[in-house]
């Protein structure tokens, strides 16, 4: 009888889930599954059929991917999300996420462009009632935030404490919507019946070309059920990647989505502007936009319940301070409040990961 046996291979940094059959047949580097190799518990996802064989189950884990300070290697090459955590740390806008979480409550979300995976973990983590989470993403993954529990019985949380199963994990969907061959995939999120309650897209469109926007938004408003938060880096941002052309001013993208007949939110645009501030002040906390689509469905139930206690999603000190980008500059003693209280979310999340990030800022290791 076949039994499933986790391979660890060290020198590609894979997490390689395969079917042993005694013979000494070699994992391949990547592996996706196809429809009728899907495990047990995919049978429930809401990922097209045609979208199946894009399900990502091989992920690089950050403890091999990093350089111990006396040259070994711990697990093989560097990768650029190891460069990442190093400059910027593990960058997660937590009471942004939580509002997202806590205040929405939504049962299906899709993620286009997860950066580290910070939010599409959290969501999957802690939506009261439970949610099943999408994340579209042509870039390696973490396990540490994404690897699922495949393995019912070799696979355990003793050798991999960050491993939960699915719908507790995002799922990691390989695609490039701007890519002919993956167009099958592409048209089956906007053919199918099931739309996502909540759609993410966080600065992420100013990395595409201008002549893509377009057919970008489009998908985006078409696979949308209820909300779409958006964001996208504001003319002459800061960042790496960035198409000058596709760095454009707030209107210009709400005229974009009225176009298309979606409806701006502009109270929640404002509470989740405040929740990014001011860890994300930069960008989030300037550029996020919210929209809903215009059905009579949604009209009534557009806006989420009042927020009784703003501690929920800002911080403890938020009744003493309007959390403008001023206030907390001028109130040093609050900021550095704050920023205890986000980094102890941090490390109380993903308590491996940033242990390692510290490691890496400190220079104990390298990528």
């Amino acid at each position: 009888m076949l039994s499933i046996l986790l391979r660890f291979a060290l020198k590609s940094n894979f997490i390689i889930v395969a079917m042993d059959s005694g013979d000494d047949q070699q994992p391949r580097r990547r592996q996706k599954p196809n429809q009728r190799g899907l495990p047990n518990r995919f049978k429930n996802i809401i990922v097209p059929r045609e979208c199946r064989e894009h399900i990502v189950t091989e992920f690089p884990i950050l403890q091999n991917l990093v350089i111990e300070n006396n040259g070994t290697i711990v697990g093989g090459s560097a990768w650029k999300t190891c460069n990442h955590l190093k400059l910027f740390g593990l960058h997660f806008p937590v009471f942004f996420a939580r509002y997202l979480t806590y205040a929405l409550k939504p049962t299906t979300v899709l993620q286009f462009g997860c950066g580290l995976g910070t939010i599409a973990d959290f969501l999957a983590r802690h939506v009261p009632g439970g949610t099943r989470v999408v994340c579209i993403e042509n870039e390696p993954m973490l396990g540490d935030f994404f690897l699922q529990g495949i393995v019912n019985k070799n696979l355990t949380t003793k050798d991999y404490p960050f491993m939960r199963r699915y719908p507790a994990r995002a799922m990691q969907i390989d695609l490039e919507i701007f890519s002919e061959t993956d167009q099958p995939c592409t048209k089956a999120f906007v053919d199918s019946k099931e739309k996502f309650e909540l759609v993410l897209c966080l600065e992420v469109a100013e990395h595409y070309p201008p002549e893509k926007l377009d057919q970008l938004l489009d998908w985006l408003v078409s696979i949308t059920g209820k909300y779409l938060i958006f964001s996208a880096a504001r003319p002459n941002q800061a960042g790496k990647g960035h198409f000058e052309g596709s760095m454009k001013a707030a209107t210009w993208w709400v005229r974009q989505f009225h176009k298309r007949g979606m409806l701006t939110v502009p109270d929640m645009t404002r509470e989740l502007r405040q929740t990014a501030n001011p860890e994300r002040y930069y960008d989030l906390a300037k550029n996020t936009l919210v929209f809903r689509v215009s059905t009579e469905k949604t009209q009534d139930d557009s806006l989420p319940p009042p927020i009784a206690d703003c501690r929920y999603y800002h911080a403890p000190e938020c009744p003493r301070t309007k959390l403008g980008v001023i206030e907390w500059k001028d109130s040093l003693g609050l900021w550095h409040q704050r920023q205890s209280w986000v980094e102890g979310n941090w490390q109380a999340l993903w308590p491996e990961v940033d242990i390692l990030v510290r490691r890496l800022r400190e220079g104990e290791l390298s990528c």
